[in-house]
């Protein structure tokens, strides 16, 4: 895609979402249900001066919100019953849905509730952990890197790849909330793009709680190996009881890099799922290039929140000897949308790479690149 033909399609890409925010911003608005991506939203729609009036849900006196008064921006939220708000306000206010699992029993309710479908929309895409934040930045940094990130999109394999490839830096660029609809799918496995065969060594790194350790072992229960590598320390005893009686299952705690020094590590993320390595975090751990494994991987997943491209670095002997599978998450930064494909095509050129976006466009995690040779 051309620079011009992608700033004609962010165009009308912005000119939609202004459409939806002019209806949107024409009633009050009412956010449900409650819970913690309910308190980020209204935080991201501020960002585009979309202010929220009340939150809703349909057990206001939950313990984990309760009648509690959330206060954002300059704002006092309290969680209100969603029956109270259809009988007090009915068509008279506008409806957010932050849920997507549960959107369409959300969406029912409302219009049993006598809400007309107009008054019902959904979130924005959400930018996540994305680097920089303005708007403005992004759009610098896309046009002085356009011509490397056209050069990335042409490395793609399909047009399915490529087409979510421009869509995402569409997003990314554009000068307005976005509305793109798609649906969520599951990481790693169920995708048309790697094939497991038995004796699969499987490197998961960034283990978290160890469930996809666990799917993979449900994907390929003839299995030769897994290594799981996870830096957060404080996840270790979940992920010993997750995969406590499967053999063969090598875990260390070390911050998979392009270094073997000590290493600065932070709890503090989006959740427990967002610590990462950053100086000055409040633990140190080792750092461990995977190089130094001397192993013999046919399948990698990264998953390490924004060190995959220096893990990648750190695997590049391995990669460019085994060419295993790989599975690499690209949402932590702007940049690790075009810079992975870069990486791992220099690599080892013969990987065919594929992208997909997993969690739908509301929630711009989920990314990930998927190399194969075969």
């Amino acid at each position: 895609m051309e620079q011009n033909e992608f700033i004609e399609k962010v165009n009308t890409i912005e000119l939609k979402s202004k459409n939806i925010v002019r209806e949107l911003i024409s009633k009050p608005i009412v956010l449900l249900p409650a819970g913690y991506f309910s308190k980020l939203s209204i935080m991201y729609l501020k960002m585009w001066d979309i202010e929220v009036d009340y939150v809703a849900d349909n057990s206001p006196n939950d313990s984990r919100w309760g009648r509690k008064i959330w206060k954002y921006s300059g704002r006092d939220y309290s969680v209100e019953s969603v029956a109270d708000i259809l009988n007090t306000y009915g068509d008279k206010v506008n409806y957010i849905i932050t849920s997507r699992p549960n959107r369409r029993a959300i969406q029912k309710q409302l219009v049993d509730g006598g809400v007309d479908e107009k008054s019902i929309f959904y979130m924005p895409a959400r930018l996540g952990d994305l680097v920089p934040k303005n708007s403005f930045m992004r759009r610098c940094v896309i046009e002085n890197d356009f011509d490397r990130i056209k050069y990335a999109s042409e490395q793609l394999e399909d047009d399915d790849s490529r087409n979510q490839f421009w869509e995402l830096l569409s997003i990314f660029y554009a000068n307005a909330p976005v509305w793109i609809e798609k649906p969520s799918s599951e990481e790693y496995f169920q995708t048309p793009y790697l094939k497991f065969e038995d004796d699969e060594v499987f490197v998961d790194a960034g283990m978290f709680d160890g469930n996809t350790s666990l799917r993979f072992t449900e994907v390929c229960p003839n299995f030769k190996a897994i290594y799981g590598i996870e830096a957060n320390p404080f996840n270790l005893e979940t992920i010993y009881k997750n995969l406590s009686g499967i053999d063969n299952v090598t875990i260390l705690n070390n911050a998979l890099c392009n270094t073997d020094i000590m290493l600065g590590f932070s709890q503090e993320g989006k959740g427990p799922e967002g610590a990462r390595i950053v100086d000055g975090g409040e633990i140190s751990v080792k750092g461990l290039r995977g190089d130094d494994l001397d192993i013999q991987p046919t399948f990698i997943k990264f998953d390490i929140e924004g060190a995959e491209y220096d893990a990648l670095l750190g695997f590049r002997k391995t990669i460019e000897k085994y060419k295993p599978n790989m599975a690499i998450s690209v949402y932590h930064s702007l940049e690790d949308h075009w810079r992975i494909i870069l990486l791992v095509k220099e690599i080892c050129p013969d990987y065919k790479l594929y992208l997909e976006h997993h969690y739908g466009y509301e929630d711009l995690y989920g990314t990930i690149l998927y190399a194969t040779v075969e």
